[in-house]
């Protein structure tokens, strides 16, 4: 229950989700009507980012990156603070391919990580949870 609601704020957060106002009217007066959300279609995504696991992680978590375009691609880890910790990969990765990534504990504290893979045409970012 508890993650169904931080899922429903975050996606009311970020656009995905939308709550029905209650309009006050006055008496007699015509309902308001709005016009239909115009239908635009998206490219297909150049990548998939799959989840880490083990999340949370002790001394090394993994996670993958499904390729659809041959792209150049970064895949870097941050602190919650924004900071660049790590750096991973940076080159070209061609489409079909998979590649797994390896994130190692080493010398950084526990806390919450983001990694990020960003191209040309998308960025998307998952998180992971250090905890030793």
């Amino acid at each position: 229950m508890r993650n169904a609601l931080l899922l429903t704020i975050l996606a009311l957060l970020v656009g995905l989700a939308s709550v029905p106002a209650r309009a006050q009217q006055a008496p007699g007066a015509q309902p308001a009507t709005a016009a239909p959300p115009a239908v635009t279609e998206t490219p297909p995504d150049a990548f998939v980012l799959s989840s880490a696991y083990p999340n949370p992680f002790q001394s090394a978590t993994r996670f993958s990156v499904t390729m659809r375009e041959r792209k150049k691609v970064r895949v870097k880890v941050f602190n919650v603070l924004g900071r660049r910790v790590k750096t991973l990969y940076e080159g070209v990765l061609p489409a079909g391919a998979t590649r797994t990534f390896v994130l190692k504990a080493g010398d950084l504290p526990n806390g919450l990580y983001l990694y990020r893979v960003t191209s040309d045409q998308r960025a998307a970012t998952r998180q992971v949870t250090l905890s030793r």
